[in-house]
Parts: C-alpha cells; structure tokens; sequence
C-alpha cells in the first residue's frame, strides 16, 4: 500500500470513530434504564454549570465589596490607584456574569425542572411496564357457577406478582459507560435518542382461552401448564381441560431519534415541541425542546480576581482599558494606544504574585472597629465584605474620609501652603519642615513647637498697632 494511501485510510478511520464518540451516548439509550443515567447525567452536568456560575457572581461580588472597603481606608494614592482599579474589573465580570447569569437561568431550570420529571416518568414505566407478561401462579377448578344456565365449572387462575425492575439498571448500566459522555458531547449533537411516547403507557396483554373435552370435568389442576384439567398431567395427556395464555404484544425498537435542531440544522432554531399532544406527559419533543434552549445559552463562570497577578491584568483587555482611563493626563482620549499592556504596568508593575496574596489576604488582618449606638464592633475588612451588615462598615470609613478630607480643606483655606509642598512626598523625601505619618502612610508639615508658638504669639502683641514709621523692631515687619 503506498504511504498515501495509508495516510488517507488512518485519517477516515479517525473521522469515522471521532464521528461515533461523538454521540456515542445518546446511541447508548436504548431502553428506560439507559435513558434513565442519560438524563441524570444531563441534569448533573447543567445543576453544576448553574451553581458554579452562581458561585462566580457571589464571589466577584464579594472581591468587589472588599476593595471597595480597602479603598475607603487606603491612605496611599498609589494604593488608592490600584484598588479602584482592581474594583472596576470586578465589578465588569460581575456585571457580565450576573447578565448571563439571568439570560440562562430561565433556560437551566426549566431544562433541570423537565429532566426531574421525565426522569420520575421513566422510574414509574420501570413499575408498571414489566418486560415479561405476568405469570400463572395457580389453577383452582370449583363447580359453584350457573353463568351458563346450569351448574357451570369455575376455573379460577392466580396470577404470581410481577418480578421488582429496581436492579435491572444497575445491571445494564454497567454495560454502558457511553452515557457518561451525555454532557461532552451535545456540542456536536443535532440529534438524541430517547424513548417513544407510547412506551409511558400499560402494555397491552393478549389473553387466549383454551379448552378441550367436557370442560366441566376438568375439576384438577394441571400444574405445570396451571390448567384446570381432569388430571395433572402437560397439556396433550389430559383429555378434558380449560385454560389461559396471557403474551404482551410484540413492541420492537423502544426509542426514537428525536431533533434538537429544525431539520437537524443548527442554525435554523430548536425543534417544536408537541405540548397540545399530550399535556400531562413529558415527551420526547419537549425533553429535546428545552435541551436545545439550554445548550444555545452560554454560562462560563466569569474569573475570579484573586488568581490573576500584574502579568496577567496585563494581558486582559478590560484592565487594559481601565487602566487607560485612569491616567488622562498621559494618554488622551480617542487616542489610539500602541502599548495597552504598559498602561496596566504603569499601575501595578508586574510579577506572578497573585491579587489574593498582595491584596485580599492583608485584608484579613487589616482591623475595622466602629460603632453602632453603644455597641462596640470589631472585624477585619475581608470578613466585613462578606458580611450584610457591609453598609455600616462603608458608612463608617466614608465618614472619616470625609472628617480628613475637611481637615485638609480648613488648612488650605487659612493659607497653609506648607501642607500642599508635603503632600506629594514619599518616604524618604519627607523631610525639612514635613515628617512622614506612619499609620496614616502621608507626608504632613510639622507641628510648631511651643516656643514658636510664644515667639509668634508675642511678636504679635508687640507689633500691633505701630505705623509705618515705628515698625523698625526686629520682630516687626511692615505688609502693606
């Protein structure tokens, strides 16, 4: 075989099986048990999708309340910088998460709702749908009847009961290990398999009278056939006998490949569904119907920002716009950005530590006291963000905020100028007439000692009310 040939042979051999893995599952569902694991996979598969898109919108909501905390009581303007930042992302996932969030809810739970129902649909065929027709127990021939006019023999046949099904999906499920791709494979899928309507019926039994002879002799059971006959012997040895067959009628294939997509096409829609036809039943249509729906809705858990570092933030085109936005002074607006990557750098640098280590876990540790009437509170701000009552911790440093910020407001309006020249400075360049404050990590002019004060206060009291002239003391100084 030239290697061309072979090449093209692997290659379809390939395509067939990928063609057959591919619904390899809903080829699998077969009978009530196979459909049965078919949809509890299914309904695992979208319950977990719904939670954990759930869980993502409480935590980003969460990471967002925290930083929100964290910039009410940061200091820092670098710090100030980095966590609106950090919090304007958060609240971009949250809002994308929350939007498709309630866009596929509807859909989930609709589709989870149908498959618990259809679900208890196929365990109560599993009841009352027994595969075999119910078997003869006993024959009991007494001639206490006149139904026919004079004394008539009554031959009375008990049934045995019907054999439990509970661990005949046990049995063939473990034949079956397909189903577990149920969930894998509906991205490819146009078509599933999933049993007949009619099959969520009785089974319509067929019952034959035999008789033979003088029937009314056939006073004994035959026991082996459960005959009344006139001697316990098989059918064909006794020479008078009446009896019944009872045989279900024939079903064949119990399942029907169903559409999810008008004319298997998925770009046509999902197929209709047949409520008007049967109103109490879940049919095949409607499970294929809502399956459709669910499978067209998109609900990846948006990302947490706890796992990301500054080179990831980096990359991300959310941040990177954020990060543009926060800096108008050097990147103007309608102006196209070249380096989008180094707007985020600007802000947090760059490095693998995570957002969790360099900024949610201080948090833990970062003590929050306020009040309430005369109850006192104590809480770390990651614990605070977690917390309901997140709007009085929010009051709380809003309110100091604001006393600091009208602090900062009275000193510049009675002229000092000094605070300004400090404010800028970091660290080390807080020196000379500023000093660093630790706790609240800003520079701030020093405080004049108490002699200064004296010498002001009495310069003050010796200088007023000179003129011009007379205002030659060293300690005067004549402002016109």
């Amino acid at each position: 075989m030239q290697p061309e040939y072979a090449l093209l042979t692997v290659s379809l051999a390939l395509l067939v099986n990928t063609a057959r893995a591919q619904q390899s599952a809903s080829a699998a569902v077969t009978s009530l048990c196979t459909e049965l694991e078919y949809n509890k996979q299914l309904k695992t598969h979208f319950a977990t999708k719904l939670s954990r898109a759930q869980q993502a919108l409480n935590d980003l909501t969460t990471e967002a309340a925290a930083l929100r905390l964290a910039l009410a009581k940061a200091t820092a303007q670098e710090t100030k910088v980095q966590l609106v930042a950090l919090e304007a992302l958060a609240l971009s996932r949250r809002a994308k998460a929350s939007e498709e969030l309630q866009a596929a809810k509807t859909d989930y739970k609709t589709l989870i709702d149908t498959l618990e129902a259809r679900i208890a649909q196929l365990k109560a065929a599993l009841r009352f749908r027994p595969t075999q027709p119910p078997q003869k127990k006993q024959a009991a021939a007494t001639a206490s009847q006149n139904t026919f006019g004079a004394t008539t023999l009554q031959c009375t046949i008990t049934l045995a009961e019907v054999a439990s099904r509970d661990n005949e999906c046990v049995t063939t499920l473990a034949n079956t290990q397909a189903l577990k791709n149920a969930a894998a494979e509906l991205a490819e899928a146009t078509t599933i398999n999933l049993i007949k309507d009619d099959h969520f019926t009785y089974k319509n039994l067929k019952i034959t009278a035999l008789a033979k002879g003088t029937v009314n002799s056939a006073t004994t059971e035959a026991s082996t056939d459960k005959d009344c006959a006139d001697s316990d012997t098989a059918r064909g040895s006794y020479d008078h006998g009446v009896g019944v067959d009872l045989v279900f009628d024939s079903e064949g294939t119990v399942h029907d490949t169903v559409q999810l997509f008008k004319d298997r096409n998925k770009n046509s829609g999902c197929a209709d569904t047949n409520k008007a036809e049967h109103p109490t039943l879940v049919t095949a249509k409607k499970v294929a119907h809502v399956l459709c729906k669910a499978i067209q809705r998109s609900l990846i858990p948006q990302k947490t920002l706890k796992s990301e570092t500054p080179d990831t933030l980096a990359a991300d085109d959310t941040m990177q716009k954020i990060a543009i936005a926060l800096q108008p002074s050097k990147y103007k607006e309608g102006v196209e950005v070249s380096d989008k990557a180094a707007a985020v750098k600007a802000i947090f640098g760059g490095g693998t530590v995570t957002i969790q280590t360099k900024y949610f876990q201080p948090l833990t540790s970062t003590e929050l006291k306020y009040k309430i009437g005369a109850a006192e509170h104590t809480n770390n701000v990651a614990a605070a963000a977690a917390n309901t009552d997140i709007g009085h911790s929010l009051a709380i440093l809003y309110i100091r905020g604001q006393q600091h910020s009208k602090l900062a407001s009275t000193k510049e309006a009675v002229g000092d100028k000094q605070a300004d020249g400090c404010s800028d400075k970091k660290g080390t360049e807080c020196t000379g007439e500023c000093e660093w404050d630790k706790q609240e990590e800003t520079c701030t002019p020093k405080k004049k000692g108490e002699g200064e004060k004296e010498k002001d206060g009495k310069a003050a009291s010796t200088c007023a009310g000179k003129k011009q002239d007379d205002c030659k003391s060293p300690d005067c100084k004549w402002e016109g």
